[in-house]
């Protein structure tokens, strides 16, 4: 089968993704076979290969959508051969090289995918893995967040025009948050569909100030803002996040939570800082900044449930993806214009999908 792989380019140990031939994985417990029929694009696919996390032979690829075609054992939910499937996996893993997505057949853990709502393509679907996954790993690690209805909170959704800020407002809005997100101009009235409430230009330099006003008059009704998810994740972005997060009193920063999608430095003193790396929900042992984390069954049980939950959203109606633009050429379209463009600063508001 052809799929991606990762090679190092012969160019000062630079990685780079190449489209090659490689066996078809070895389905493994818990797992099941996916003929894949689009894949999305994330940055954590540049990323790995930009600061060479990647390890060459490792396959690439995080999101997917497409149709089982083989059921391995041990699998606990009902899924069915022939059942339009899509999720994610960890790509480029170093302990197991079967591990990604960018490939004409996979093997990914099985209770944690989600079943295509009828009506949707594809395309479309190819777009939900990583983002419904990492959104349930901080929405099920704190406590205070979760899609029941419960008092009315504020919080600060940084980024919110990526494919993960969308995500992440839309089920802050199933638990009865009032969501305050950053945007540039031109994505403000996609984010405000998506269920924004208060959308600032990030490139303003009054941006952090007007962000803390709205929610200083908003700690009214709704209490301080307390809860901060960072979908961009970097230096400049934990900056912006930690002027808008100054304590209201000289009592509230400890409770103040800051969410990531990377191990970065908390931007205040005494602020508990959340990185949403998602592996652990895999259940088996994994390999991340050179370090071996143990299996936690107790991570997987809760994305396992989680996943039953974000299937069913999704079949209502309730949680939508995120605005996808849909192109031809497959596995060559994804290394020779994809990620380039990705690289290049050429996506805004979209996830780039290949059809396969």
């Amino acid at each position: 089968m052809k799929a991606v792989t990762i090679r190092n380019s012969g160019i000062d140990d630079q990685l780079e993704a190449v489209v090659e031939t490689r066996p078809l994985p070895k389905l493994r417990a818990g797992y099941f076979l996916v003929k894949v029929m689009a894949v999305a694009i994330n940055p954590a696919d540049l990323l790995v290969l930009d600061f060479k996390m990647a390890v060459p032979g490792s396959l690439a690829g995080c999101d997917y959508a497409g149709t089982v075609v083989e059921l391995g054992s041990d699998v606990q939910r009902d899924f069915k051969l022939g059942d339009r499937v899509c999720g994610c996996t960890r790509s480029t893993d170093p302990a197991q090289f079967e591990n990604g997505t960018f490939a004409e057949y996979i093997v990914v853990k099985a209770d944690l995918q989600l079943r295509i709502p009828s009506g949707m393509g594809f395309e479309q679907a190819a777009s939900l893995g990583v983002t419904t996954l990492t959104t349930g790993r901080f929405i099920l690690e704190d406590g205070s967040v979760n899609t029941s209805k419960q008092n009315p909170r504020q919080i600060l959704v940084y980024g919110g025009s990526s494919a993960m800020g969308t995500m992440v407002i839309q089920f802050a809005k199933l638990a009865n948050f009032t969501v305050l997100t950053t945007s540039a101009p031109h994505n403000a009235d996609l984010v405000r569909s998506y269920g924004a409430d208060f959308v600032v230009d990030h490139y303003s330099p009054d941006a952090p100030a007007e962000l803390l006003a709205i929610a200083k008059k908003n700690a009214l009704a709704l209490g301080p803002l307390t809860l901060c998810v960072d979908n961009i994740s970097r230096a400049d972005s934990a900056a912006f996040c930690a002027k808008v997060l100054a304590p209201q009193d000289e009592t509230q920063q400890s409770d103040v939570l800051y969410s990531v999608l990377t191990p970065l430095t908390p931007p205040l003193p005494g602020i508990t800082t959340l990185p949403t790396v998602g592996y652990s929900f895999l259940g088996e042992e994994y390999e991340f900044m050179g370090q071996v984390v143990p299996a936690s069954t107790e991570d997987f049980e809760r994305a396992r449930r989680f996943a039953v939950v974000a299937e069913r959203l999704l079949q209502l109606g309730h949680v939508k993806p995120h605005p996808v633009d849909v192109r031809t050429g497959g596995l060559e379209g994804v290394v020779k214009t994809g990620l380039p463009e990705l690289r290049n600063g050429k996506v805004s508001g979209k996830k780039l999908v290949y059809v396969m």
